[in-house]
């Protein structure tokens, strides 16, 4: 009978590493009186889940928007400096308008 320890084989040795390294991803706290950076204009339910999940993830607060005008009014008459870092359209979004909307989003 052979006591030696065996050694382990390449895959062995591998998924052990990787189970030691994994670390179950962390969720960074959003404050609530941070302001909204990120307006989507996406009705799809699909895509506003898979980026509400990245976002939250991030420690980013996102905001999804109807194509109504006082949304597209607190997007566009604001100050330079308050104006959103990006706002993502659904260019199938018949309710945004986006071929409109974006022209006036853009800043003079």
């Amino acid at each position: 009978m052979d006591l030696r320890p065996r050694s382990r084989s390449p895959a062995t040795a591998t998924a052990a590493a990787i189970t030691r390294e994994f670390r179950p991803p962390t969720t960074v706290a959003v404050r609530h009186d941070a302001p909204t950076r990120i307006f989507c204009f996406i009705e799809d339910l699909f895509f506003q889940a898979k980026i509400s999940e990245t976002a939250k993830k991030l420690g980013i607060k996102v905001e999804f928007v109807k194509g109504d005008k006082e949304s597209v009014a607190k997007l566009t008459d604001v100050a330079e400096a308050d104006r959103p870092a990006l706002v993502v359209f659904d260019l199938n979004n018949a309710n945004a308008k986006p071929l409109t909307l974006i022209p006036k989003s853009k800043p003079s």
